[in-house]
C-alpha cells in the first residue's frame, strides 16, 4: 500500500511528457522531493529520540520539508521547469539560513561545523546534473547557478551573515584551501555526471530513432493487414447478406436463435417456428441426427473453431435434401461456447458456392493468424519459425490431411504429421535476392485435382502472401541482429586492437579510449587513466606541439605524422569527430613499433616515466 503510494507520488507529472527522458528527470525530481523531506522528518525524529529538541532547531526543519512537498504539487499544477529550479536552489539556501541559526545558538563553534555544511553544500550542487538534460543547457545552468554561486562565495555569504569562520575567532590554518578543494571535488563530480548523462542522452536518442522506425514499419504492416481485414469483412458481409445459403446461428444449449430467409425457402419453417428448436429435432434426417451430435461434440471436446460435415436435411413438407453444413464456434473468454453459426447449402445446387464462402474464411482467418504472429508477438525468431508451419493447414481444403514445413537457413520446421508426399504446395523465401528457404504445403493422400493439382489458385494466392509477409519479417530481424553484431564487433575490435586509441574534447580532456591506451599508461607511466581524466591529455610528448595539432583538427584537417617518444616509434593518425556537421572532438590512433629506437638497429625495452 505505501510502495504503491510512493511510486503514484514519484510519477506525478509524467503523463504530461512524451520524451522518456523528461519522464525519468520528473520522477528524479520528485524522488529527491521526497527523500528530502523524509530526511528532515528522520532528523528531527533523532534528535527528539536522544533529547535537546528546540524550537530553533525544529522548526526550520519542519517548514523546509512541507516546502520539499509542496514542490510535487507545483509540478501537479504543470510548472514542472519552477519545481525543478526551486528545488536546485532551495537546499544550498535553507543551508545558509540553517547554518547561521545552528552558529548562534551552539556554545562554542566548531570548525567541523562549517566543513560539514560546506560537504552538504557540494552535495546539493550535484542535482541539477541529475535532473536536467545536459543538452537543455539554458535550464540547465540556470539551475546550477544558485548551488554553484553558493559553493564559491560559501564563506564570503557566511561572513554577510555574520557567522564568517575567522569572525568567530577559529584559525585553523588549512582552512583557507576548503574552497579549492571544494571546487576541484565539485569539477571531478560534475565532469563524471556530464560525462555519463551524454552518454545516456545519446543512447536515449538512438533508441528513440530505432522505435520509430520499428513503429513505422510495423504500423505499414498493421495498415495493410487491416486493409485486408476490411476488405475480408466487407465481402463476407456481402455474402452473408446476399447468400443463396441458410445461415443458422444457435445459443449454447443449440437452440435456434437466428434463421434466415433462405433457411425459409429451403426447410420451409420461418424463423419464428423454427426459434427456440433445437435442428436434431426437426430437420435433420432421424439416421443422421446421432452422427452430427457425435461429431459436434467431437469439435467441441477438442476446442475447434469450425467443423462442416453433410446431413440430410427434412423440410417441412416431408421432401429430403443432401445439405451441407458448416459451423463456427464462437467461444467466450473463458474458452466456453457462446454461439453456432451455420451455413447450410443443398449440395447438388449451392454446393459449391458454399464451399467457396468456406474457404475464404479459413484463409483469411490464417492471413489474421499468421499477421499476428509475425507483428505483435514478442517471440524470438526460432519460436516464430517453429509455430509458424502449425497457422496453415487451417487455411486449405482439407486441413485434417494437411501438413506444412518451413526450411529456412538450413533449419526445418514442420508440423507434427509432416511427411513428404507428391502431392506438395512450395514457395521460396527470398532474401535480398538470395533464396534462403522454402514454405511447403502438403497433402497426406490424394485429393480431387483442383487448378494446382490437388490446390486451389486462391490457396497459391495465400501461400504467396504468407510467404511475402515472412520476407519482410525476417529482413527486419536480420536488419535487427546485424545491427547488434556491428555494433558489439565494433566495440571488441577497438578494446583487442594493439593500436592505442583515444579521444578528446574541445578542452582536450579525454573523452573515451581503448584497452590498449589504458595498458600502456599502465606499464610505461605506471599511471591509471582515471587519475588524468581532469586534466588535458597531450599524449606522451611535448604539450605545446599537442595543443598545435590538436588545434588544427578542430579546423577541419586529417593527418598523419610519426614521433619516437622514449623507446618508441608512433606513427600517428589524427581525424575528427563530427556529430550534428560540428566538430566535438579529436579521434587519435597510435600505431607503436615496441622496444626499437629510431634510426638504430637496437631494441631495448622502455623505462616507466612520469606522465607530469
Amino acid at each position: 500500500m505505501i510502495a504503491e503510494a510512493l511510486t503514484r507520488l514519484i510519477r506525478i507529472g509524467t503523463d504530461k511528457s512524451q520524451v522518456q527522458s523528461d519522464k525519468r528527470n520528473l520522477q528524479i525530481s520528485n524522488f529527491i522531493c521526497l527523500v528530502m523531506a523524509g530526511a528532515l522528518m528522520l532528523i528531527v525524529m533523532f534528535r527528539l529520540v536522544v533529547g535537546g529538541l528546540e524550537v530553533w532547531f525544529y522548526l526550520p526543519l519542519i517548514v523546509e520539508a512541507i516546502f520539499f512537498l509542496t514542490l510535487l504539487s507545483v509540478t501537479r499544477a504543470g510548472f514542472p521547469f519552477l519545481s525543478r529550479i526551486l528545488l536546485c536552489w532551495a537546499p544550498p539556501i535553507f543551508l545558509i539560513i540553517d547554518f547561521k541559526i545552528l552558529i548562534e545558538h551552539v556554545p562554542v563553534p566548531e570548525t567541523s561545523h562549517f566543513l560539514g555544511f560546506r560537504i552538504f553544500q557540494v552535495a546539493f550542487s550535484i542535482f541539477p546534473f541529475l535532473m536536467f538534460n545536459v543538452s537543455e543547457r539554458g535550464k540547465f545552468f540556470t539551475a546550477l547557478l544558485a548551488p554553484i554561486v553558493i559553493v564559491i562565495a560559501y564563506d564570503k555569504i557566511l561572513e554577510l551573515a555574520g557567522v564568517g569562520y575567522y569572525d568567530l575567532g577559529l584559525k585553523d590554518s588549512s582552512y583557507f584551501y576548503n574552497n579549492f578543494r571544494t571546487m576541484v571535488a565539485l569539477l571531478i563530480i560534475g565532469s563524471a555526471f556530464v560525462f555519463l548523462k551524454r552518454l545516456l542522452e545519446k543512447q536515449e536518442l538512438r533508441n528513440e530513432k530505432l522505435i520509430a522506425q520499428l513503429e513505422q514499419q510495423n504500423l505499414i504492416i498493421q495498415k495493410n493487414s487491416e486493409r485486408a481485414l476490411k476488405k475480408a469483412y466487407d465481402r463476407l458481409s456481402y455474402h452473408i447478406n446476399n447468400t443463396p445459403l441458410a445461415v443458422i446461428e444457435r445459443d449454447k444449449d443449440f437452440k435456434v436463435t437466428f434463421w434466415n430467409k433462405r433457411a425459409e425457402e429451403l426447410l420451409g419453417w420461418s424463423e419464428e417456428e423454427a426459434k427456440g428448436l433445437k435442428p436434431q429435432d426437426f430437420i435433420v434426417y432421424k439416421e443422421d441426427a446421432p452422427g452430427a451430435v457425435r461429431l459436434m461434440n467431437e469439435a467441441l471436446s477438442q476446442k475447434r473453431d469450425s467443423n462442416f460435415m453433410e446431413i440430410r436435411t427434412v423440410t417441412k413438407d416431408g421432401r429430403i435434401l443432401n445439405c451441407l453444413w458448416y459451423y463456427s464456434f464462437l467461444r467466450d473468454e473463458h474458452g466456453e461456447l457462446d454461439t453456432v453459426l451455420s451455413f447450410m447449402s443443398d449440395i447438388t445446387e449451392q454446393r459449391k458456392a458454399n464451399y467457396y464462402l468456406n474457404e475464404r474464411i479459413k484463409e483469411l482467418r490464417t492471413l489474421y493468424n499468421v499477421s499476428q504472429l509475425l507483428t505483435t508477438s514478442d517471440k524470438s525468431m526460432e519460436e516464430v519459425f517453429t509455430l509458424l508451419p502449425d497457422l496453415l493447414p487451417p487455411g486449405w481444403q482439407f486441413p485434417r490431411e494437411c501438413a506444412a514445413r518451413l526450411s529456412i537457413f538450413g533449419n526445418d520446421y514442420q508440423t507434427a504429421n509432416y511427411r513428404k508426399t507428391p502431392f506438395a504446395q512450395p514457395l521460396e523465401i527470398i532474401i535480398d535476392n538470395n533464396p534462403v528457404g522454402t514454405l511447403e504445403v502438403v497433402y497426406l493422400e490424394q485429393k480431387p485435382i483442383e487448378s494446382e493439382g490437388p490446390f486451389l489458385k486462391e490457396e497459391r494466392d495465400l501461400l504467396t502472401t504468407i510467404v511475402q509477409m515472412l520476407q519482410v519479417y525476417i529482413e527486419r530481424k536480420l536488419e535487427e541482429e546485424a545491427l547488434m553484431k556491428t555494433q558489439a564487433s565494433l566495440s571488441a575490435t577497438i578494446n583487442n586492437t594493439e593500436i592505442i586509441i583515444w579521444s578528446v574534447d574541445h578542452n582536450f580532456l579525454l573523452t573515451s579510449f581503448n584497452e590498449a591506451f589504458r595498458k600502456f599508461l599502465r606499464e610505461s607511466y605506471d599511471a591509471d587513466v582515471t587519475k588524468i581524466q581532469d586534466r588535458p591529455f597531450y599524449a606522451f610528448s611535448n604539450a605545446d606541439l599537442w595543443h598545435e595539432r590538436y588545434q588544427r583538427v578542430f579546423t577541419g584537417e586529417v593527418f598523419t605524422f610519426e614521433e619516437t617518444v622514449g623507446a618508441i616509434d608512433f606513427r600517428y593518425s589524427l581525424s575528427p569527430i563530427i556529430d550534428n556537421a560540428k566538430i566535438i572532438g579529436v579521434s587519435i590512433f597510435a600505431d607503436k613499433s615496441p622496444y626499437k629506437i629510431s634510426g638504430t638497429g637496437n631494441s631495448t625495452k622502455p623505462t616507466k616515466r612520469s606522465l607530469t
